[in-house]
């Protein structure tokens, strides 16, 4: 380089000696200007090695093995940990054990007071849940970590978690060694059985996936990324780790590691299907739960030979029952399902050509009916849980914000007429749509504790976000809200359906729940049971599907959205025990269900395939029709108005509208008048819809019925 800057001197200066030599040498005479993009070119070339030199020595900078690291963790946790290695045992086994300092957070688990560590708890991630230990003292005294057990070599005895024996994997026997050695045998047990937020685990970092690119949200900001690579001490630090050791099983280096339960995340994110044992050196010491994840696609080695074991440990083992995270309530009604629930009983000829009060409040004025039963309670869960639970303590949630206030009425106003159904709660997560509800005199629920707030300032007419403090209309933040909701309402041993708003009723989906025992009933987004579709599912209350939703919750909300999260757990998590099934593809129809096959193609620069027709002069014989493959409220509108699915317009008719009202008679709740039918109509009452101020351009749009859209 300094060659080059030379000759380049030497050309400014009209002496060209050097340079004419090397040409005549060369057989060439470079220009000035090639001179210089080679000097320019060298130059980015360095920049660019000493920025990539820079990033792998910050990336890699956790890897090397100090005899002692301190890291400081960074948020209201004052999370403070220490990594001592204490050398090398038998078989070269590395050890480490953590200390932990922390500021113990008031967490049990899931709380839903809006108090900074009930933030943390109920929002489930990585980054905000408590990395805190019940205990404020060291796992391990400093005496005894000196201090080096002789143990012999008996071999390990695991079971399954109903307590049945299976095949020893290779790596138990090492790993308890490893364990009674230290002397942490007993203190990993006690840790484990105290704090419901610490778990042991083990996988094979060497085979997890190269680190992936940041991905892309819903609105457009990059998506934090899953995988993080094969650095080991990265998810030490993420996930607190309090313990550690490496066994070596033939080819494959595990890392076992006591840490945070949210590291259940790191196995689901890497495709690699998640098991749990419980393994036990004798019959003298208690059985330890320990988590594995080895790799993707192999088999790790199991020792089959029990000649060494002694007979006591054979048949089922006794196992210690462990407490839940979120517990169910004993005074709900978790012990009735759906088959209580009674009839529907048919309405006579003029009470079924009024509105029903239920199904159009917004229609309703206090003097026609002072209030609701469940109005004043929106600050209240348990109360409107009760209220608006039937006898078999089933409820329907949705979630609501101000931008899907028209499929807010069109879903009330036929899942009421309809589907005959009157048990729903709608959630809010900010003051407008609080406010909005509240005007509409439905059965709203202040949920804003249970959403993921955005701080960020941004101009109102941003159709992605408002001011500080409201929740987006398309986020991953914001579909979190579900299984939040999801977990408060099993706890409390409900029965539920949550469904989106883009979905219209047609008739009662009662009878396909009440003729299923799962746990779990969900629409699929193809034929794969696997394709779980969080924008409507049924469960019912028990602590498999409880454990599922909070384990799902492990996921960072800014890096997916709950339905991704829920596709995967099912998938790889098999610890959980769910029993799931989708719902009939064609009674619970959705726009997808038409889609062809590998027919996308690009026209105009617009993504387009081909589609079956839909049966538009048929009556429907869905029950519900749920708008997916479409993107925003108003395509979706024009989508169920294309196919006379958007029932909003039979209301509009008998209502008439703002500048042309008609009088119409309503069908009055029974328990605020007589029981005669009779004296439950009133006639004469005049009431519109108030419509979006873009409602009018909601059209039937005919390109929705053609073969190629």
């Amino acid at each position: 380089m300094l060659a080059w800057t030379t000759r380049v001197r030497r050309r400014a200066n009209g002496d060209n000696t050097m340079v004419m030599r090397f040409a005549e040498r060369r057989g060439f005479q470079p220009s000035f200007l090639q001179i210089t993009f080679c000097m320019c070119f060298c130059c980015c070339l360095g920049v660019a090695l000493a920025t990539m030199l820079l990033a792998l020595e910050l990336f890699l900078g956790s890897s090397g093995e100090d005899p002692v690291k301190t890291t400081t963790r960074g948020g209201d946790t004052s999370y403070q940990e220490v990594a001592t290695w204490t050398g090398v045992g038998g078989g070269g086994n590395e050890r480490w054990v953590m200390t932990s300092r922390a500021t113990s957070l008031p967490c049990p688990g899931f709380q839903e007071q809006p108090s900074p560590a009930a933030y943390y708890c109920a929002n489930g991630a990585a980054s905000r849940a408590p990395l805190s230990s019940l205990r404020n003292k060291s796992l391990l005294d400093p005496v005894k970590r000196q201090t080096k057990t002789h143990v012999g070599a008996t071999p390990a005895q695991c079971y399954a978690p109903n307590g049945v024996p299976v095949a020893r994997p290779l790596w138990a026997t090492s790993l308890l060694q490893l364990l009674l050695s230290d002397g942490a045998y007993d203190a990993v047990t006690s840790l484990l059985h105290q704090n419901r937020w610490y778990l042991l685990i083990g996988w094979v970092s060497d085979r997890f996936m190269p680190p992936q690119k940041p991905g892309r949200r819903a609105n457009g900001d990059p998506m934090f990324s899953q995988t993080r690579g094969k650095n080991a001490s990265y998810y030490l630090e993420t996930y607190g780790s309090m313990w550690h050791a490496k066994v070596e099983v033939g080819k494959w280096r595990f890392h076992f590691q006591l840490v945070h339960r949210n590291a259940i995340a790191v196995c689901v994110r890497e495709r690699i299907h998640l098991y749990k044992y419980y393994c036990l050196s004798d019959s003298n010491v208690d059985a330890l739960p320990i988590h594995v994840c080895a790799c993707r696609h192999c088999v790790i080695p199991t020792d089959d030979s029990q000649h060494k074991i002694p007979t006591t440990f054979y048949g089922r083992l006794p196992l210690r029952k462990e407490s839940l995270l979120v517990e169910i309530s004993k005074l709900a009604p978790s012990h009735l399902f759906l088959g209580n629930r009674a009839p529907h009983t048919p309405l006579h000829e003029e009470e079924d050509a009024c509105i029903d009060a239920f199904s159009a409040p917004w229609l309703i004025n206090t003097s026609v009916v002072a209030s609701f039963p469940y109005e004043g309670r929106h600050n209240d869960l348990d109360g409107l849980l009760k209220i608006q639970s039937d006898q078999s303590g089933f409820v329907t949630v949705v979630v609501f914000n101000i931008f899907w206030r028209d499929h807010l009425h069109n879903f009330v106003y036929s899942f009421t007429r309809k589907a005959k159904m009157r048990n729903l709660i709608v959630a809010t997560t900010d003051d407008a749509a609080l406010s909005l509800c509240l005007s509409f005199r439905l059965p709203c629920l202040n949920a804003h504790i249970f959403a993921e707030p955005d701080n960020e300032e941004k101009t109102v007419g941003n159709a992605t976000s408002r001011r500080r403090g409201f929740t987006r209309k398309v986020t991953e933040e914001f579909s979190w809200v579900k299984p939040r909701l999801a977990i408060a309402i099993l706890r409390r041993g409900y029965t539920f359906m949550l469904a989106d708003l883009d979905i219209t009723w047609n008739r009662s989906p009662m009878p396909y729940l009440q003729l299923s025992d799962l746990d779990f009933l969900h629409q699929c987004d193809n034929k794969s049971p696997l394709s779980i579709n969080s924008g409507l599912y049924m469960v019912r209350p028990n602590e498999r599907i409880l454990r599922y939703f909070q384990d799902t919750m492990s996921f960072r909300t800014d890096e997916s959205s709950d339905q991704n999260a829920m596709r995967l757990f099912m998938k790889y998590d098999h610890i959980h025990g769910v029993s799931h099934r989708c719902l009939p593809r064609w009674e619970f129809n959705m726009k997808c269900n038409y889609k062809v096959e590998r027919s996308r193609r690009l026209e105009n620069g617009l993504e387009t395939f081909l589609w079956n027709p839909y049966p538009v002069n048929e009556t429907p014989k869905w029950v519900a029709m749920h708008a997916t493959c479409l993107s925003g409220a108003k395509d979706k509108i024009r989508y169920f108005k294309t196919i006379k699915a958007w029932f909003l317009d039979e209301l509009d008719a008998k209502t008439g509208t703002t500048s042309s009202p008609k009088f119409f008679c309503v069908l009055l709740p029974p328990s605020l008048d007589a029981t005669a039918p009779t004296k439950r109509i009133l006639h004469g009452v005049v009431g519109t819809t108030t419509h979006s101020d873009a409602y009018k351009e909601m059209t039937p749009n005919p390109a929705y019925l053609r073969k190629r859209h």
